[in-house]
């Protein structure tokens, strides 16, 4: 069922419920679960399911070693993800941001492999890199009043 909020206009799939009626079924007075709650239930549901499938799967999940890994790993997506979501809260969209994030891995990469770079200077010219290349498609998207899921399309 679908119906349209009167001070906004906007519709909503409501899962049978009608416009104020709550968590309890009005009717029977029972409980019952609404679309939201369903909804947000679902990717907890499936952490914590995937938790212990992969302690019965993998004997040596919870050894320090792996646990290290796995903090190293999900470190990059989270560092990115804190960035993206600065552009989402702007209400603008990033596609570019892995094509970055590649492009500033290699130009450290080959700075330090190739032009003797230390570490701390690779980790710089990866910043400056990004830094670099998200401040051209912001100046292009404000400036030049070009949606960012445009510039940063391509």
């Amino acid at each position: 069922m679908i119906w349209q909020q009167p001070h906004c206009g906007r519709e909503y799939l409501t899962c049978g419920l009608k416009p104020g009626q709550g968590e309890t079924d009005k009717t029977e007075g029972k409980p019952r679960l609404s679309c939201d709650a369903l909804a947000n239930a679902g990717p907890a549901l499936l952490s914590h399911s995937a938790f212990p499938c992969a302690l019965a799967r993998v004997p040596h999940f919870l050894e320090t070693g792996n646990l290290k890994e796995i903090a190293t790993q999900a470190s990059v997506v989270a560092i990115l993800a804190c960035g993206q979501t600065a552009v989402i809260i702007t209400g603008n969209i990033d596609l570019s941001i892995a094509a970055v994030m590649a492009f500033a891995g290699v130009a450290a990469a080959d700075a330090m492999k190739y032009h003797g770079v230390n570490m701390w200077g690779g980790i710089l010219i990866a910043c400056v890199c990004g830094t670099g290349m998200g401040a051209v498609s912001g100046l292009i998207t404000g400036y030049g009043a070009i949606p960012s899921f445009i510039v940063t399309l391509g």
